[in-house]
Order: structure tokens, then C-alpha cells, then sequence
């Protein structure tokens, strides 16, 4: 008797909600999430120790950020999974197939570097599975897979960039040197290309190892050429900085220039101080007073007490527009893959972006120049007052 009047009790209360309007249909109430997706595991590489750690932990702070905010504002659970690649090519393998073979993962955010990317773009791509780098910039990336994606411009149009920024201010002769490393070799070639291309000289070339502290003979062969602009572009913050400042120390009264990748951090700042000023970057075109910029680089600026880089504000995009292909296509990677290749004028922390046919991100460079303490933007001589 209990079931039968169970039964029925459950049949007058559908007829109850269904004549009140109130049966379940799909719609959304109002505030909630058209969908719940919950503990939905993303791998992450990082650079978690080694010469690129402080990168690597503000970006996990970046991460954090994100999640908190899709967990609040979309009702979803991402399962980030990080992993230490000590920016080391080796390591980011092993941690690739332990996130694949272990925790099986369906996506991997990262790594930091293109060495690392390039090595484990084959991996994941014969797996379907979603590669999506914040930072790395090589050319060679643009042709890694189908899967692949990343949201730092190519080297090569940093380069090329710099290339006619330094010849239109009225440089010919240029000596580049550059660590043993795919992002370093990426912006060297687009550099030399572009700055030959153009009618300038490359006069001397250099190649040295990232882990070097000492670039003493390295700058008297530079300087023995007498460049009028020398070319860096360092592994990581560290080993640029350092050839900055020792370049200052040894005389070097000529215009020095460097990749992006020298103002990834305020770490330059600390390791040249003294000697910080009047160093040419390329930069992704950043305007911090967005809602969207300012909100993100205000946040991070309380966590961390340092002012954020552009590439935790990438890594923060990466997540939450990661988060918006799920929410359209749940956990289908070719969905997700077509979701983030349609993806136009996406307004995030880092600025205002699309992608092309390859998976390049597509935004303007701007040309930045450090002072003592801080990074900003060059005005042309053309545009000044």
C-alpha cells in the first residue's frame, strides 16, 4: 500500500507542477548555468622551479584566479592538474605522458616554452588531445597540429617588428646573439631577415648557452664589430637581464634591443639595477585600463605584490576562454578545437585577440622601452609633443 500511494503521489505532484508551469523543461532559471560540468580534469605545465619559476608560480596564481571565477560565474569545476617542467624539454615529456597515460587528461594547458611544445605537440595531437601554450612563440608551432593552439604571438613577427622599428630609427649595423633555444632562434631569424631585407647589416652573430652567467667574451667579440644596435634574445629573463647589465658595465654606448621574452617579469629590473634603462622590447599591444585588463592586473597585483606580466593575463584568457568552449561543447575536443579557431575579437585580461587558420593568435605589437623601475610605452619621434 505504501508504493501504490507513493505512486500516486508522485503523479498528482507532476500533474501540480506540470499545470503550474513548473515541469522540468531545459529552460534556465534566472542566475543559473544552462549547464553544471563538474571535476573536468585539465593538465598544466609549468615552470614551477628553475630560472623561470617566478613566471611560472604568477601564472599558476593567474590560473587560480580563473577557476575561482568560471567555479562562481559558471557553475563549473575545472580540475587543474600542474606539473613542474622546470622549463627543461625532457621534463615536460615525462609530465606529458603522465598526464596523459595517468591522469588522462583531455587537455593540457601550456608548457612555457616552445622547445617543450614542439617536443610534445606530436603526442598529444595523435591523441586528440587540446594543446593550448600561454607563452610559446616559435614559428615552427604554427604548423604543429590540427590541436595545437597558443596565445603568444610568432617570434618571427616580434622580430620582424623590431627589424623595421630600429631601421626606421636609423640603424644599419647589428649584431644579434641569441641562447640555444627555439624561442630565442625563432626571434633571431625574424630579426636578421627582416633587418637584411630592409637594407641593414648584420655584422656579427652569436649563439651561447642559457645556463652562462658570464657573457664577458661574448661582448668584447660584439663590440669589436661596432654595431650600432645589438640584438638579445635570451631563454628566459635571467640570462638577458644579466647580458644587459654586464654589457652596460663593460662601455657599450650603442642602442640595445631584445625580444619580449626580456619583459616577461620584473625580475629584469632586480638583476640590471643601474643599468635598466633605454632597452627596446616588442609587446603584445596591452591597453590595462579595460575593464577586463584592469580588473585582472588589480587582482594580481593584491596576490603576488608585484605587478603582473602580460603572460599571466594570457594564461588567465587561456582558462577562461578553455572554460566558454566547454560550456558550448562540453568534453569534445574537435568541438572545442573548432570553438577556439572561430573565436574573434575576444576581449580578455590580455587584450583584444582572434586566431587564424593555424591556431596563431592574431593581435598588434606595440615597441616598449624600460626606464629604472618599469616598462613603457616608446613614443616616435614623429608623434612626440
Amino acid at each position: 500500500m505504501k508504493t501504490k500511494y507513493s505512486i500516486i503521489g508522485a503523479i498528482l505532484i507532476m500533474f501540480i507542477l506540470t499545470s503550474c508551469g513548473m515541469a522540468p523543461t531545459g529552460n534556465v532559471v534566472a542566475d543559473t548555468p544552462e549547464k553544471t560540468e563538474t571535476n573536468i580534469k585539465i593538465g598544466v605545465l609549468l615552470a614551477l622551479s628553475g630560472s623561470a619559476a617566478s613566471l611560472g608560480e604568477e601564472m599558476r596564481e593567474a590560473f587560480e584566479m580563473a577557476n575561482e571565477r568560471i567555479k562562481k560565474e559558471k557553475n563549473m569545476t575545472l580540475a587543474l592538474i600542474y606539473e613542474d617542467t622546470k622549463a627543461d624539454t625532457k621534463a615536460t615529456v615525462d609530465a606529458t605522458q603522465k598526464l596523459i597515460n595517468i591522469d588522462e587528461v583531455p587537455i593540457i594547458i601550456g608548457p612555457l616554452k616552445s622547445g617543450g611544445t614542439l617536443a610534445i605537440a606530436p603526442i598529444t595531437e595523435s591523441k586528440g588531445i587540446l594543446l593550448f601554450s600561454p607563452t610559446a612563440s616559435s614559428y615552427k608551432i604554427t604548423n604543429a597540429g590540427d590541436f595545437v593552439f597558443r596565445l603568444r604571438e610568432t617570434s618571427t613577427l616580434h622580430g620582424k617588428e623590431m627589424a623595421e622599428f630600429l631601421y626606421n630609427e636609423g640603424h644599419r649595423k647589428a649584431a644579434t646573439i641569441h641562447a640555444q633555444s627555439e624561442n630565442s632562434i625563432s626571434y633571431t631569424l625574424g630579426f636578421m631577415n627582416n633587418f637584411e631585407k630592409l637594407g641593414g647589416a648584420i655584422v656579427h652573430e652569436a649563439e651561447y648557452d642559457p645556463e652562462i652567467t658570464d657573457f664577458r667574451t661574448f661582448i668584447t667579440k660584439l663590440k669589436q664589430e661596432s654595431p650600432d644596435v645589438i640584438y638579445i634574445t635570451p631563454s628566459v629573463i635571467t640570462d638577458g637581464a644579466i647580458f644587459v647589465k654586464q654589457l652596460r658595465e663593460l662601455g657599450y654606448k650603442g642602442t640595445v634591443a631584445g625580444s619580449a621574452t626580456l619583459a616577461m617579469t620584473d625580475d629584469y629590473f632586480d638583476i640590471t639595477m643601474g643599468f635598466s634603462e633605454d632597452v627596446f622590447v616588442t609587446s603584445p599591444l596591452l591597453d590595462k585600463n579595460t575593464p577586463e585588463a584592469s580588473s585582472y592586473f588589480e587582482k594580481i597585483e593584491k596576490i603576488t605584490g608585484k605587478p603582473g606580466s602580460p603572460y599571466g593575463a594570457n594564461a588567465y584568457d587561456v582558462l577562461m576562454l578553455l572554460s566558454d568552449a566547454i560550456l558550448e561543447c562540453d568534453v569534445k575536443n574537435t568541438c572545442i578545437r573548432d570553438y577556439i579557431y572561430n573565436t574573434k575579437n575576444y576581449r580578455g585580461a590580455s587584450g583584444t585577440f582572434s586566431f587564424d587558420e593555424n591556431g596563431d593568435v592574431i593581435r598588434p605589437l606595440s615597441i616598449k622601452i624600460s626606464t629604472e623601475t618599469e616598462w613603457v610605452d616608446y613614443q616616435m619621434e614623429s608623434s612626440r609633443t
